[in-house]
């Protein structure tokens, strides 16, 4: 099973959410995966991309940069579920995150059996963008608390996607024990998909 989850935010405090199908896989196709991106922009010129590293960190993350700030905030989010954080430039589902001067995308993604979630900005130094600093921090901390309730859904039940509505049932445990701004979801939630949540985290 493959899902993508996209969240776009425009700076103009417009909120427009979009979302990718789940698709579908048995038992006899790939491990699944989940995968989450979150993109804000700001309505200015688009200027040159730099080319990408091919580190597995966030490019500039050192001595105290913005960059290092990012990875703290991630690393802070997912330490205390003994869930580790891995940057990558393309994460295992295929995606990579972005920035440039009016854009950044982050992506995460999650694949069974681990105790790492990926997260992606492309290789890019979230310092070398117009959107604000703290709704930089807080999209890489909701893509982090979604992968996260992944893994902790994984935990409790054997595995990332033991419902139909997985996607919105991480949300709805993001929301309800990890603290995740409910303003920041893109798969959404019911009262149905909380109580799963409930149920799964007893």
């Amino acid at each position: 099973m493959h899902t993508r989850r996209t969240l776009t935010v425009a700076l103009s405090t417009v909120l427009a959410l979009s979302v990718a199908g789940i698709v579908g896989a048995t038992g006899a196709q790939a491990a699944p995966v989940a995968q989450t991106q979150v993109s804000a922009q700001v309505a200015t010129k688009q200027v040159a991309k730099k080319p990408k590293p091919k580190s597995r960190a966030v490019r500039g993350a050192r001595g105290g940069s913005f960059a290092a700030q990012v990875q703290a905030t991630a690393a802070s989010v997912a330490a205390p579920y003994w869930v580790d954080v891995a940057w990558v430039d393309t994460t295992s589902c295929g995606e990579r995150g972005g920035v440039s001067r009016t854009f950044v995308t982050v992506r995460g993604c999650s694949t069974p059996g681990t105790g790492t979630i990926e997260l992606s900005l492309g290789g890019g130094n979230p310092a070398n963008t117009r959107v604000s600093r703290g709704r930089v921090l807080a999209m890489v901390t909701a893509v982090t608390q979604h992968e996260v309730a992944h893994r902790l859904i994984e935990r409790t039940t054997g595995s990332l996607f033991p419902v139909e509505r997985n996607e919105n049932v991480a949300d709805a445990y993001a929301v309800t024990y990890l603290g995740m701004n409910p303003a920041l979801v893109s798969y959404g939630y019911t009262d149905g998909d909380v109580a799963t949540a409930v149920a799964i985290h007893g």
